[in-house]
């Protein structure tokens, strides 16, 4: 099965509770036999890219900095991680996709 998890952070760069459990999550999945990938968004275009990380593709999306304040609203529902996000799903054709 392939699954596609959305998150706004991912370890290792990120080191918040959310993108911990999305990674744990992943894993599991992963250890489960499902084809995984992540998407996420970061602040500095050098970190943007794609990377296999212990058998699951992360999607790292540049996006321009926001306030904390509006990251909720923000963090993958910007144009340039909606252009991504429609790569990314005509690529991977998921067949979960986990927000």
């Amino acid at each position: 099965m392939r699954i596609l998890l959305l998150q706004d952070d991912y370890p290792p760069r990120a080191r918040g509770g959310a993108g911990v459990v999305a990674q744990s999550v992943a894993q599991a999945l992963h250890a489960a036999g499902a084809e995984v990938t992540v998407m996420c968004i970061v602040h500095e275009k050098t970190q943007a890219g794609k990377s296999q990380e212990d058998g699951i593709t992360v999607e790292r999306v540049y996006s321009p900095e926001y306030h904390p304040r509006w990251r909720a609203y923000r963090c993958l529902y910007n144009p340039p991680a909606l252009v991504a996000l429609r790569d990314i799903l005509a690529r991977v054709k998921p067949e979960v996709v986990h927000a």
